[in-house]
């Protein structure tokens, strides 16, 4: 039973923003708009709230990751990062267009890692 529990605990984090990250959205950068330390903030309700089918809406995301359990930007944190932001909008049956503003020259957490999100619902 207790095998159960931690492979179910596990995958309810798969899709948990990573530990100690602040998510910030901006409708274009730096106005930031919103920003939240909460671990299962739904990214997509709070951006296509009243979004209608046909349309196309823009925003940028920045996760901070100061102190927290990721010490740099390596591939392999930015697509499961990305595969959150994916899981999240094609869930709800939007697609999304996800680009990399910030420089992957600058690998350290010291700032914030920037996307371009573009998404829509097809009529």
């Amino acid at each position: 039973m207790e095998g159960r529990e931690v492979r179910k605990n596990a995958e309810a984090d798969l899709w948990k923003w990573p530990k100690l990250s602040t998510i910030s959205i901006y409708n274009q950068a730096p106005q930031r708009i919103f920003s939240t330390d909460d671990r299962t903030f739904d990214l997509s309700d709070m951006l296509t709230l009243g979004l209608d089918a046909g349309e196309c809406k823009t925003a940028f995301l920045g996760v901070a990751m100061p102190g927290g359990t990721w010490k740099i930007w390596s591939e392999e944190n930015l697509l499961k990062i990305e595969g959150r932001i994916r899981y999240l909008f094609e869930f709800e049956g939007y697609d999304i267009e996800i680009e990399r503003i910030s420089a992957e020259t600058d690998p350290w957490f010291a700032h914030e890692f920037i996307w371009k999100l573009t998404f829509w619902l097809e009529l």
